[in-house]
């Protein structure tokens, strides 16, 4: 099966005082981050994401507890679970992605590289697909 989403090990630093998670650009992503955000309290049930991004790439890790990730090119769909003791995954721009399944306390870090950009979004699967099509 074609991977749509590439796993990325973090170098993760554990001792008796916690664990240490680091990113240096330029060494583990293949872009340079200029924006960073967490999703967190999130609702029992709820989905975050659905949508593509036009240029923007992503690398999206569980900080703390544990989702879903699906990630989607139109045509073929994976799902990935993701935890804080397991890899991030690299989406590339062009790619469906939708985050589910939180944990009570589950903490998504998001790397992006671009800015926000209302734009670059598409919000609509359909919408997405025909993108992705040029129909």
């Amino acid at each position: 099966m074609k991977t749509l989403a590439e796993p990325i090990d973090i170098q993760n630093f554990i001792d008796a005082r916690g664990r240490l998670v680091v990113f240096e650009n330029a060494k583990l992503l293949p872009f340079t981050v200029k924006r960073i955000y967490l999703l967190s309290d999130i609702s029992q049930g709820s989905i975050r994401g659905q949508h593509a991004h036009k240029s923007l790439q992503q690398f999206i890790m569980s900080a703390q507890g544990a989702f879903s990730l699906k990630v989607s090119d139109g045509v073929t769909h994976q799902t990935l679970d993701l935890s804080a003791d397991g890899p991030g995954y690299f989406i590339d721009k062009g790619m469906w992605r939708e985050l589910s399944n939180f944990q009570n306390g589950s903490i998504a870090l998001v790397l992006a590289s671009e800015v926000y950009d209302v734009g670059d979004y598409i919000n609509d699967f359909e919408e997405f697909r025909r993108w992705k099509t040029g129909h």
